[in-house]
């Protein structure tokens, strides 16, 4: 009898046995047999042998079971342990136990992700430390050591601390952003691998497709099962007793703690290195990770929408940090401002020489909507997977970004604006004599040469006209039209409105007023040189117009009235050329009203008794000075000329009358011949113009082309004919026409704005007083270029200046 079931009672051991052999088909085949008597399992010897068996096949499913938590288990491995698990436990349910192994494993790689980035930040952190204590040690050293005579401070300089400290944070801010773009780089390597493998084991386990071949593990399954049945004949396939969506919850569950993860890393960037790699990086992997979920059975839809979502939310943090540094970086232009013009070849052959100033706000302008462009067409591609609300977010962005876009220059025109106001109440300020000699605006003129740096008020002034001129013809149009589809969608105000005129057309008016403003500052600063030239020629250059010589061409002090004017149409035409006719056309019209201004306030000092050969003198000056200016003669300009020739005409008649008055013979009257040569008794008005007449075509001609290359710049051609025409009777009968007005002054608006409080500043300034003939420098400028013994020196009254509200 013992003999007989002497195999059952070895059953156990030959079970182990086969176990250990890894023969693992024998050891079940013999534990059904043992499952087999279970009926005589009331026997008290086959109870214990029962026992015995059940418990080594307990561990053998134990060791199955943990075979399964092993992460580089092979597939075909896989399938065997779950093939046996199902043929020693049908009821069990190892394809679970699988997924939850699964889901713990992915979890967990993405905790040991942060476990090994907070190592990683820790080490980074005691480095920076150390490096800390090492300088401070070092500068305590510094201080402590009495070994050395030798100043620190003025061998690293007194901003070396300053350098150090930006050039630390800046390394730091560095090598931190690098440590979270890695973070961010290993969590989505983790998400990107093992997600989909996981979500599609679960679609083939759950659609009975696990074991039939249509997956990689099911094909194996089926090839390695073929020949284990189950004891009714039928195939043992891979079942769970469980929901696809309880495997969509263990999918949510691990893609929020990679957003969470993800997002928290990403706030950590900084923001001042929103233009270095490390934050697109960072969104370019989220983008990887949705665009490798989205993929057909990659992961449950609910899925795919919250990395979409996260990556609508890490794009919208990085388009306001991209936004705030571009306000940043523009109010930090204009106090970095060089004065330095720059390359014709840089500004793309733009009449406006400019500073780099507007090609850094370029700079800053291309590579910021560069970026941002780049992150919105990716949303915009996907726009059909959007839901309404992350939609509304995306709207929100273009219209950060647009309204971002023109803030920015507006913010540069305040900044060019500020910068404009201090240089012309720099050109109001009063200057020493040194000042003045060192910058006297008689001075030869030095042109705007690129790569030089500009020193002169005035022409830091025009540069920035030309900065502003070259943002509103060539930079704000180039670039609305580059970028006006990045902010441009249905529905939009832009799109609503006719384009995005509304927006454009406030940025446009703002570049045209402060242009004006400038151009305004440019013409009043130039207006006090042409008023000091204008004093120096009719009353500091020796000449008496009481006893003047006879003409014989005109004084050297005319070219000096016209150097102010030649010196800026040089300095317009090579920095800022669009506006030479504005400047010179309103330098002209300041010209005509400061001669009339200055005869007028000196009628009864410098030009009492102004006689016939002064009349003429200025009269051949006043013709040769229109002629060369006739291209800017403006109507207002002419119509001033023509008050000044009438107020010549009417004080040289007025001495004229005394002179001939017989009450007045003991006061210096003249009957029938004077000094000068003149019948001042039959002098009439068209005597007089007949005379200046005469002088005017003797000379003019003759003076033109002795001068033509003075203002070669005005004049281009002195043909015989055009003279001919402009020394004719007719053309000067035009000009000589008597006006009869006390002051001759314009009653119209001056070409300058007027002045009003919270205004642009117009009119002429307060004049500088002139330093008069006692000052040495002033009397040998003036006398040296013409010396002439018969004009006695006049000698002005000091006292004398002219009012501002004559001028305005």
């Amino acid at each position: 009898m013992l003999q007989r079931f002497r195999t059952l009672f070895n059953l156990p051991s030959i079970i182990r046995t086969y176990i250990s052999k890894g023969e693992y088909d024998q050891a079940i085949r013999e534990y059904k047999k043992a499952k087999s008597l279970d009926l005589y399992s009331h026997v008290g010897i086959l109870k214990r042998v029962l026992e015995e068996v059940d418990k080594i096949v307990q561990e053998f499913k134990e060791t199955l079971y943990k075979s399964m938590e092993d992460p580089h288990i092979e597939a075909a491995q896989l399938e065997t342990t779950i093939r046996l698990l199902l043929e020693l436990e049908p009821n069990c349910d190892p394809v679970w136990h699988y997924l939850n192994v699964q889901d713990r494993k992915i979890r967990g790689l993405l905790e040991g992700c942060s476990l090994e980035h907070d190592a990683r930040m820790d080490a980074f952190s005691g480095r920076v430390r150390d490096r800390v204590l090492s300088d401070a040690r070092w500068k305590k050293l510094q201080v402590q050591s009495n070994k050395s005579d030798v100043d620190y401070a003025l061998l690293l300089g007194e901003n070396e601390k300053d350098v150090r400290v930006g050039s630390l944070a800046d390394t730091t801010s560095n090598e931190s952003d690098a440590l979270l773009g890695r973070f961010i780089r290993r969590l989505t390597l983790v998400v990107v691998h093992h997600v989909p493998l996981f979500w599609r084991l679960a679609l083939s386990i759950v659609t009975g497709k696990f074991a039939t071949g249509t997956s990689a593990v099911g094909r194996s399954l089926s090839r390695g099962s073929t020949g284990s049945l189950s004891s009714d004949g039928s195939d043992r396939v891979p079942k769970t007793s469980h929901t696809l969506e309880e495997v969509e919850t263990m999918v949510h569950c691990t893609i929020f703690l990679y957003e969470s993860k993800v997002h928290a890393a990403f706030l950590q960037l900084a923001e001042a290195n929103v233009l270095r790699p490390y934050m697109r990086d960072a969104l370019a992997e989220v983008s990887r990770a949705y665009t490798a979920l989205k993929n057909n059975d990659a992961a449950p839809s609910s899925a795919v929408q919250m990395l979409l979502a996260l990556r609508t939310e890490v794009t919208k943090i990085f388009v306001l940090r991209v936004c705030s540094l571009m306000h940043t970086a523009v109010s930090q232009f204009a106090i970095d401002e060089d004065w330095v013009p720059v390359a014709a070849a840089q500004r793309t052959s733009s009449p406006y020489a400019i500073s780099s100033l507007p090609l850094r706000f370029q700079d800053l302008l291309v590579t910021s909507l560069d970026h941002l462009t780049e992150m919105l067409e990716r949303l915009r591609k996907d726009g059909s997977e959007l839901h309404e609300d992350m939609i509304l977010q995306l709207h929100q962005m273009q219209d950060t970004v647009r309204y971002t876009f023109f803030e920015c220059f507006l913010a540069l025109a305040g900044n060019l604006e500020k910068l404009a106001n201090e240089l012309a109440v720099a050109t109001t300020e009063d200057k020493t004599e040194e000042d003045e000699e060192g910058q006297e605006w008689e001075d030869g003129f030095v042109g705007l040469l690129a790569g030089v740096e500009i020193t002169s008020t005035h022409q830091r002034l025009l540069m920035v006209l030309s900065n502003v001129g070259f943002c509103l013809s060539t930079l704000f149009p180039e670039q609305t039209r580059k970028y006006e589809h990045v902010w441009t969608y249905e529905g939009s105000d832009s799109t609503s409105k006719g384009g995005n005129m509304a927006t454009y057309e406030e940025v446009t008016n703002t570049l045209s007023e402060l242009e004006k403003k400038i151009l305004n500052h440019y013409n009043v600063a130039k207006a006090r040189e042409i008023l000091r030239a204008t004093e120096a020629c009719l009353l500091y250059d020796g000449s008496q117009w009481s006893a003047t010589p006879p003409v014989k061409g005109f004084r050297c002090a005319l070219m000096e009235l016209i150097h102010p004017l030649v010196s800026t149409h040089a300095e317009v035409f090579s920095g800022a050329k669009p506006f030479l006719e504005k400047v010179i056309n309103s330098l002209v019209e300041v010209l005509m009203d400061t001669l009339v201004a200055v005869f007028n306030d000196n009628k009864n000092t410098a030009f009492f008794r102004f006689d016939i050969n002064g009349y003429c003198q200025l009269m051949l000056e006043l013709e040769y000075v229109q002629t060369v200016l006739e291209g800017y003669l403006t109507p207002q300009a002419n119509e001033l000329a023509a008050n000044f020739r009438a107020l010549l005409l009417h004080a040289v008649m007025e001495t004229v009358a005394e002179m001939t008055d017989p009450q007045n013979h003991g006061r210096g009257s003249i009957r029938g011949g004077s000094q000068d040569g003149y019948d001042y008794g039959g002098m009439t008005p068209d005597d007089l113009q007949g005379l200046a007449q005469d002088h005017i075509q003797t000379y003019l001609s003759m003076e033109l082309e002795r001068t033509r290359l003075n203002v070669l710049c005005f004049v281009e051609a002195f043909s015989a004919g055009h003279l001919g025409n402009r020394r004719g009777s007719q053309s000067f009968l035009k000009r000589t026409t008597y006006v009869n007005n006390a002051s001759g002054r314009r009653s119209g608006p001056s070409s300058l704005t007027e002045s009003d409080s919270g205004k642009i500043m117009g009119g002429l300034p307060p004049p500088i007083p002139h330093s008069g003939v006692d000052s040495p420098r002033v009397h040998d400028r003036y006398l040296r270029g013409r010396l002439d013994p018969r004009r006695p020196s006049f000698r002005g009254n000091p006292q004398i200046y002219v009012d501002n509200d004559e001028l305005r």
